[in-house]
């Protein structure tokens, strides 16, 4: 029995001197002063007589327990959790992590901000584009309705139109606008070709007036513009007028410059079948 409390005292000692700190001197181990019974009645030879009942009660035992002061140390070092946390060498962390939390939310209510800034700069810009699509419709409409507007109407009488003669065809020119039509210049194709018309040849008399005129609205003198025919008809081609085999085509085109200096053209093309005026099926068109 002694030999195993013994053993448990070594143990524990081993244990407490196994987790202190190798830079702090070992501590003192339990010390335990153990006082023997007197017993007189220990012979000469060195055997143990039973103790008497009056000397059992007159032997005392006593046990002295010095306890480690490293443990003590340890205990009063040890702190609470709260204590931890709020230890002064905590505390850098505590505001740093502050500072990145406040920076977190202003940078989200930044964001946030931005978004809804960015949405409004977005509905002002668009607003301001149909303004200006609704001003500049405006704008284009007054122009329309003040601008030189250019028509073409042919005579109906077709001058020189016999075997032997080169046929003429006055065209009068017209402005229906509200200003004048500035820097006109006009040119004009003319040519027998055969029905149904599908385009002017190469070979058509092509004119271009040398010098450029105004034309003012609603003049008391139109101008008007004569188409020749260059060469005199032959009487095949005379004879093919009547059954509509051919028909006497012609084309204006003039460009010009209305009153808001924009460059405007307008093109008037017809035909003759030797009894009446029409249409061409192409060129009759402006800008």
């Amino acid at each position: 029995m002694r030999f195993l409390s013994a053993s448990l005292l070594i143990l524990c000692s081993a244990g407490i001197t196994a987790q202190q700190p190798q830079t702090k001197p070992a501590s003192p181990s339990h010390r335990v002063k153990h006082q023997e019974p007197v017993n007189n009645n220990q012979d000469n030879a060195g055997s143990h007589a039973p103790p008497s009942e009056g000397a059992a009660r007159n032997s005392t035992t006593t046990f002295v327990l010095q306890e480690s002061t490293q443990q003590n140390d340890e205990g009063r070092k040890q702190t609470s959790y709260w204590e931890k946390i709020t230890a002064p060498d905590i505390l850098p962390i505590w505001i740093a992590s502050f500072v990145a939390i406040v920076g977190t939310v202003v940078a989200v209510c930044t964001l946030i901000a931005i978004k809804d800034e960015a949405k409004e700069i977005r509905d002002v810009a668009k607003a301001a584009s149909d303004n200006a699509r609704a001003a500049q419709t405006s704008a284009d409409a007054y122009m329309v309705s003040q601008r030189a507007q250019l028509i073409g109407i042919p005579m109906s009488t077709v001058q020189g139109f016999a075997a032997g003669q080169m046929p003429i065809v006055a065209i009068e020119i017209k402005n229906t606008g509200l200003t004048p039509a500035y820097h006109c210049s006009y040119e004009t194709w003319i040519e027998v070709l055969s029905v149904p018309f599908v385009d002017f040849s190469p070979s058509a008399d092509y004119f271009k007036a040398p010098f450029p005129l105004t034309i003012y609205p609603n003049s008391p003198a139109p101008v008007v513009v004569n188409v020749s025919l260059r060469h005199a008809l032959s009487f095949a081609e005379y004879l093919a007028f009547p059954p509509g085999h051919v028909s006497l085509c012609f084309r204006v085109r003039i460009e010009y410059e209305d009153a808001f200096k924009k460059p405007r053209w307008a093109e008037f093309g017809y035909e003759f079948t030797g009894q009446r005026m029409g249409a061409l099926p192409k060129y009759n068109d402006a800008n």
